[in-house]
């Protein structure tokens, strides 16, 4: 993402996330179970809904990485420009 862009202009995606996220939700939360018998159905969306929080908590952990990395990357990049006898500008 560039470095000039507003917070007027990332209204329209957050408001299509804010409407879509939890369409997709409901309707994948209310299809897991479909064709299960009543003893079944439980189970099945203990499941789902285990699934649903693993997954997010990889995706999370994932990030995290990357932000670590990256951010050990950007500290040895500026680590290596600073030295003691540096001039001020």
């Amino acid at each position: 993402m560039p470095y000039d862009v507003g917070a007027d202009q990332l209204i329209l995606p957050q408001l299509l996330r804010v409407i879509g996220q939890p369409l997709f939700t409901i309707t994948l939360s209310q299809h897991s179970p479909v064709g299960l018998s009543p003893k079944k159905t439980t189970d099945a969306s203990g499941l789902s809904n285990t699934m649903r929080n693993r997954g997010g908590l990889i995706g999370i952990a994932m990030l995290s990485t990357m932000i670590d990395r990256s951010e050990q990357m950007h500290f040895s990049v500026l680590a290596e420009a600073i030295t003691v006898n540096v001039t001020r500008t």
